[in-house]
């Protein structure tokens, strides 16, 4: 029968493997999180411009359509920015918990860090940015047109865009207790229940 001291090394053993699983799965996050920004924002750039500066051959209809696939890619794009972004902070707040038991600060000390750099809102103005951007490529020619249907088209798809982005940062914030669990799972953190002895028939 083990003492109530080997029970303490055990937990304090099995607490340090979770969390350095947990910093684990945080770093593959947040690799997958550079690599979205890196390849997207360098794909939106280079439509943008390939938008801006192609003439096309119908030049109001063509360029509300580029910029309106332009802005369906930002949104894709931010999708998957705020998903891998809630998924490290959930992590982030377990490691965290299981600092507190081991007397560690890591985590504490990089999640307040990145809170007073103030990375995240300045992220997320960036995709705001771009839509506003592709909006403005096409209103150059839109605009001086005078056609209201075509600035009717592109007001509203700028505006649809814009409330995407919004509605996504919002259900993506507060539906978090699925992402949670999920993260569980990936770090094994004790949500699977050990089995019992197995019973004689």
């Amino acid at each position: 029968m083990s003492t109530p001291q080997e029970d303490n090394k055990t937990g304090a053993a099995s607490a340090l493997d979770d969390w350095k699983e947990c910093r684990t799965t945080i770093g593959r996050l947040d690799g997958l999180l550079a690599d979205t920004r890196k390849y997207g924002f360098t794909l939106v750039t280079v439509l943008l411009t390939a938008n801006a500066l192609v003439t096309p051959h119908d030049p109001i209809v063509d360029r509300i359509a580029a910029s309106a696939a332009v802005m369906a890619l930002i949104v894709v794009l931010y999708t998957i920015d705020r998903y891998y972004w809630i998924l490290m902070g959930a992590g982030a707040q377990l490691a965290g918990q299981l600092e507190k038991d081991l007397q560690l600060r890591t985590t504490t000390w990089l999640r307040a860090a990145a809170v007073r750099t103030g990375a995240n809102p300045a992220i997320a103005s960036i995709y705001y940015g771009f839509v506003l951007v592709a909006a403005g490529v096409a209103a150059v020619v839109v605009w001086p047109s005078g056609r209201a249907d075509a600035i009717a088209w592109l007001v509203g798809l700028t505006a649809a865009a814009l409330l995407l982005l919004v509605v996504l940062e919002v259900f993506l914030r507060t539906d978090t207790s699925r992402l949670m669990a999920w993260f569980r799972r990936q770090v094994r953190l004790g949500t699977t229940q050990p089995k019992g002895p197995a019973t004689q028939a």
